[in-house]
């Protein structure tokens, strides 16, 4: 997928996301206002019914007008003017919420209306509470309005409320197109990181099977026989051209198998510094050509544990070859052991490019290689670090890295005493 392509995709969905949110919020919005309204017309009737069995009670005329008001969102007041007795108050409102299911917390009050003061309520919280039983009141006269407020009804409430739900579905899509992107992305980069390791891969075998076919033409000339110096030079040349192919196939199916997540090591009793002295040997000659160097300071206490000699012979020899291969000058490859108590430590200097932060967070990521202008100019398939990793961990151990462009690096393995 083309990089263009991604930012149009990514731009697309963040706009349908916000569109959503805008449409969620307006929604949930318009639902808060509907239940409200639902919940006010509910009150309102049930207060109009308290206030007509009020009347009948107390044998007034129906026909008295008694207004209901609302004086805030969760308060109401019925202008009846007439004879309200708490006790009858409390029932009749009771009934007639149950009646038309108003399942909110609620309080009453009742006011006198020649001294426009509250005589009586049942709120806990309030200064003056008089009980029903107060014969001091004259409840009897036709003074009197109630209120009815509802303490658990808020502005403030209601409009988190609307946040919450407006949030909800556009949160969840955007946390799944998040990762969407990010798998998107991800795939796009291991796609990328494949391509370049097929390519290198056809390099790779492409420059042995040319070589092999080029000497067995010249192998099959009339008269080749009769120069037998000539004819064990070719010879020579399709023999390690042969081992360089079966090592290019070893590797291959080297990754396939560390893929399982299965394999395990042949551990044996080993020394570490007989590993890294064998690895070492290895680059001699390779290192002489280049008028380079190879230092070893092997400090550690020669303690013996169990390694998997193959595998970890291969570790070293790894980083030593990467060393090589990502210098421009004489290389210059400094391996320094250290010990304490329970960890060993092996450390591989060198004075190559270097690498950049954003180069150091892939180095161990499989098929990565550092890029050098041309995709040929260094061999390699990307795998090498990908596999000294997953060995180290199979020991049981970490490695780390510390690089600089063009000031080299140095890798450090640490690894228990077992």
């Amino acid at each position: 997928m083309k990089q263009r392509l991604i930012q149009i995709l990514i731009v697309t969905g963040a706009i349908s996301v916000l569109v959503l949110f805008i449409t969620q919020y307006f929604w949930a919005k318009e639902l808060q206002r509907l239940e409200n309204n639902q919940f006010n017309q509910k009150v309102h009737i049930a207060l109009t019914n308290v206030g007509n069995r009020l009347e009948l009670i107390n044998k007034f005329s129906i026909s008295r007008i008694h207004p209901i008001e609302q004086v805030e969102y969760n308060k109401f007041v019925v202008k009846i003017n007439d004879v309200v007795q708490p006790k009858l108050l409390n029932t009749l409102l009771k009934r007639e919420f149950d009646r038309y299911r108003i399942r909110e917390a609620y309080y009453i009050a009742i006011y006198d209306c020649f001294t426009d003061s509250v005589v009586y309520t049942t709120e806990t919280d309030s200064i003056r509470i008089v009980p029903s039983k107060d014969y001091s009141i004259k409840w009897d006269i036709d003074s009197h309005n109630f209120g009815v407020i509802f303490p658990n009804r808020s502005e403030t409430i209601n409009q988190l409320n609307i946040w919450l739900i407006a949030s909800i579905v556009p949160i969840v899509m955007l946390l799944f197109f998040s990762f969407a992107i990010y798998v998107i992305i991800r795939q796009k980069k291991l796609d990328e990181i494949k391509t370049d390791f097929i390519n290198n891969m056809t390099h790779e075998l492409k420059t042995p099977i040319s070589t092999i076919s080029l000497s067995s033409e010249v192998l099959m000339t009339p008269g080749i026989g009769e120069n037998p110096d000539r004819l064990s030079r070719y010879a020579k040349i399709i023999y390690d051209e042969n081992q360089r192919l079966k090592d290019l196939v070893e590797k291959v199916l080297q990754m396939a198998f560390f893929e399982k997540k299965d394999f395990e090591l042949k551990k044996e009793n080993a020394n570490i510094h007989h590993i890294i002295l064998q690895a070492a040997n290895r680059f001699e000659l390779p290192i002489k050509q280049q008028s380079g160097k190879i230092a070893l300071d092997l400090k550690a206490a020669t303690i013996e544990r169990k390694f998997d000699v193959g595998h970890m012979t291969n570790v070293i020899s790894n980083l030593i070859d990467n060393a090589i291969k990502y210098c421009k000058n004489a290389p210059e490859i400094f391996i320094e052991t250290t010990s304490d108590k329970h960890f060993i430590y092996i450390s591989v200097k060198d004075n190559g490019i270097g690498m950049s932060k954003e180069e150091l967070k892939n180095i161990f990521t499989k098929f990565y290689r550092i890029p050098t202008g041309n995709i040929h100019t260094t061999k390699g398939f990307g795998i090498g670090l990908n596999y000294v990793k997953l060995i180290v961990e199979a020991h049981k151990g970490t490695i780390s890295v510390d690089s600089k462009l063009n000031e080299g690096s140095s890798f450090v393995i640490k690894l228990p005493l077992e």
